[in-house]
């Protein structure tokens, strides 16, 4: 044209979406809550709908819409949901519908407009605190699937609605609308995959000797046969480049034998490896998968350049796992024994360290729940008081470790509050520290830590775990103490153990969970991890900045030193000036926006609350993942109870921890208290076998001697369990021993 001659490309991108969600809808439904839904019931009518915004279809329904988001570019996104009287909206970490996470909801507010509205008008998006989600990291051209429940109950205005916006600085409370058709796609409820085989994982640590932070996981599926496996394994932080092997050890007395080269074998399409499964060394196919259900087959990861004899390994073991959940079935109503000698023995045996005459007594005039609600009110016997008594008059070594251990058996066997003693004790073997290590002869470091473990046994487990996460005995220990941000310049990161552990070994675990402690699998009949190493590099960035207690400025705000005085027994202080004010990546695709504006600049208050919250936020992404109650409610049972807890059993539990009956969830308390007196606690059904080891109560008996009920031989045999005779005897009523057996 007169101006000149110029081109420009235009790059169109087009989304096959099906430009639909599928929509099911049950009718005549009373309520105004989503758990007034049927969703297990057949729906009235299914359909194909063409939007996330529906209003006035009419009274007393409920609905289930489920579709894909298709992200248009990479980034990270936020998701809104309105709706009346009650909506939730769910959104995957992938396309696969088992990992869908609760991201936001509106609730019925009791308080209706005058017109009848209950919850929020048609696109009213700010009015509850939680109709936004999390900021959350999509990529693009990947699906994400998406559910929408929604429970209307009498009245006009009936409505719900998705907006979306890609929000750069994650700082944005406005959507940019209802997310368009052509960024959703239908779902069609798929037919549930037939995998066959057998599954064993294993976790993949460090070997004896070895220092190093690497790890992984592998999975095995064994055909029906046993003539084939499949392996999958995934690894990281390795010192350098590795070869990979499948080992049997310690089978029936044979050496160790190299079954599978997995380095000389060439991966299949899909990453996984094809092991035909056959006679090796001294051991004939028979033998290898006689080892493979003995959990006797290791998965050995070699670094040749720094550990040639192998760097970390694990063992296979059989695991539990399902696609679809189906809740276990109520158990029978449990007689209640409290009034008898042998059934307030057998309860104070899992409730304290071991039963007096004189707590029997307690327990026959009390009764169960009675007993627990006045030990949960009893004042605490604390350890660091009694530490600081009987401190060393060395100078050079004031607080050494027998000072705690003393203290420790002193407060086990005399302390009035057993049933707290012994809690502490439990979440003392789950949320560890240990003297052996950079805490020896820290005594005043190990009774703080405890005391903070009994102080919080019967209070929230959001709690516990922020003040875990900021004990001088866990920095230490872990690492968080002193954790710096990265610098660019020296190449330094932050420190990952901490960030680690919380995950892997405080609350959540490796793989997902059902709530009956079963592990999820995917549409390929896969586990499904519940981190990888971008989530520990986003937790490792949030935990920078925490050292040793020191108060703060004069003019109120956080301190500046990062040297201060050592302090074992106060909490931990935030130095902002060493926290990462980056993104941040955590579970579930959650991402903690970065600091902006004022929120950078260290001569503003905003500064110390974007580094203070960080750790709140990561501290409530870890709280609220589904795992957290199957994981930890299953240690605590296997440290009260029974190390077998069966699948029912802990559903039950977990019911308590995710709500208490009054919608809090982690009370510790309404836990233990479901732990004591649940059927298969308290059932004199559940002792059947006990002899025999089919029920183990693995515990620590302080009071081996000086509580030891006694309990007369009834009759003794032995008993042939895998080809291993055992002698044993039957007591006429249940009996702790030494070793821990009943």
């Amino acid at each position: 044209n007169v101006v000149g001659i110029s081109a420009s490309v235009v790059n169109i991108t087009i989304f096959d979406s099906g430009n639909a969600v599928s929509r099911e809808i049950w009718t005549n439904i009373a309520g105004v809550n989503i758990a007034d839904i049927p969703v297990d019931a057949a729906p009235n009518l299914s359909l194909g709908y063409g939007s996330l915004d529906v209003t006035n279809y009419g009274d007393n329904y409920g609905e289930r819409v489920r579709g894909y988001f298709i992200a248009p570019t990479t980034g990270n996104y936020y998701f809104w949901i309105a709706g009346s009287d009650s909506a939730q909206l769910w959104v995957s970490d992938d396309a696969e519908p088992v990992n869908k996470l609760l991201r936001c909801w509106v609730t019925p507010t009791n308080n209706p407009t005058a017109s009848g509205q209950n919850g929020t008008s048609p696109r009213q998006w700010n009015l509850q605190s939680r109709q936004r989600s999390d900021w959350l990291a999509l990529v693009a051209g990947q699906k994400y699937y998406i559910e929408v429940l929604h429970k209307a109950g009498i009245g006009t205005n009936d409505n719900w609605s998705v907006a979306w916006l890609q929000d750069p600085t994650g700082t944005n409370v406005v959507p940019a609308g209802v997310v368009p058709s052509y960024l959703h796609a239908r779902y069609f409820t798929p037919l549930v995959a037939n995998v066959a085989g057998t599954l064993y994982s294993a976790n993949l640590l460090a070997l004896p000797g070895v220092t190093t932070s690497a790890g992984g996981v592998a999975t095995l599926r064994v055909n029906s046969d046993g003539t084939q496996a499949v392996l999958r394994y995934s690894l990281n932080n390795l010192t350098g480049a590795h070869v990979d092997h499948l080992y049997a050890i310690g089978y029936s007395n044979s050496a160790t034998t190299l079954v599978f080269d997995i380095s000389d074998t060439t991966p299949q399409a899909d990453g996984s490896y094809l092991w035909n499964i056959k006679a090796e060394g001294t051991l004939s196919a028979a033998d290898i998968q006689n080892a493979i259900t003995q959990g006797k087959i290791s998965i050995v990861i070699q670094t040749p350049d720094a550990y040639p004899d192998g760097e970390i390994g694990g063992q296979f073991k059989l695991v539990n796992g399902m696609q679809n959940f189906v809740a276990p079935a109520t158990p029978p109503t449990w007689a209640d024994d409290s009034g008898t000698t042998n059934g307030a023995a057998r309860f104070l045996t899992q409730a304290t360290f071991g039963p007096s005459f004189a707590e029997i007594a307690n327990v026959n005039s009390l009764g169960y729940s009675n007993w627990i609600n006045a030990q949960m009110a009893l004042p605490i016997t604390k350890h660091l008081d009694l530490v600081r008594t009987n401190k060393n008059t060395d100078p050079s070594n004031p607080w050494y470790s027998t000072a705690f251990f003393n203290s420790w058996w002193q407060n086990a066997v005399t302390a009035p509050d057993q049933l707290r003693q012994r809690v502490a004790f439990a979440l003392s073997e789950i949320l560890v520290i240990s003297e052996n290590g950079s805490l020896q002869d820290h005594a005043d470091a190990l009774g703080y830590y405890y005391d903070l473990l009994l102080a919080d046994a019967f209070g929230n487990f959001r709690q516990l775990l922020e003040d875990v996460t900021l004990s001088p005995g866990m920095g230490i220990y872990l690492n968080m103490q002193a954790n710096d941000k990265g610098n660019i310049i020296t190449g330094t990161h932050p420190n990952e153990n901490y960030a680690r552990e919380i995950n892997q070994l405080f609350s959540i675990g490796l793989y997902r969970l059902w709530p009956d402690g079963s592990l999820v699998l995917n549409s390929a009949g896969n586990l499904v991890p519940t981190y990888d190493q971008n989530v520990i590099n986003g937790f490792s960035a949030t935990f920078t900045g925490w050292n040793y207690y020191q108060t703060n400025q004069a003019n109120g705000r956080l301190p500046t030193g990062f040297s201060p005085t050592i302090n074992y027994t106060n909490q931990m202080v935030l130095v902002p000036t060493h926290h990462e004010l980056g993104t941040k990546l955590l579970l579930n695709n959650v991402t903690l926006p970065p600091a902006w504006g004022n929120q950078t600049n260290s001569s503003f208050t905003n500064f110390d609350l974007y580094c203070t919250n960080d750790l709140e936020l990561a501290h409530d992404n870890i709280f609220n993942h589904p795992n957290v109650g199957p994981f930890v409610c299953r240690q605590l049972i296997q440290r009260l109870v029974t190390s077998h807890p069966s699948r029912g059993y802990l559903y039950r539990v977990v019911q308590k921890f995710n709500d208490n009956g009054n919608g809090v969830r982690g009370d510790l308390a309404a836990v233990v208290k479901a732990i004591l007196l649940d059927y298969e606690a308290r059932s004199a059904s559940s002792l059947t076998n006990v002899a025999f080891g089919k029920q183990r109560e693995p515990l620590l008996r302080a009071t081996a001697m000086a509580r030891a009920f006694p309990a007369p031989v009834a009759q003794t045999g032995t008993y042939s369990e895998t080809g291993t005779q055992t002698n044993y005897i039957t007591l006429a009523q249940p009996h702790r021993l030494n070793n821990g057996d009943i």
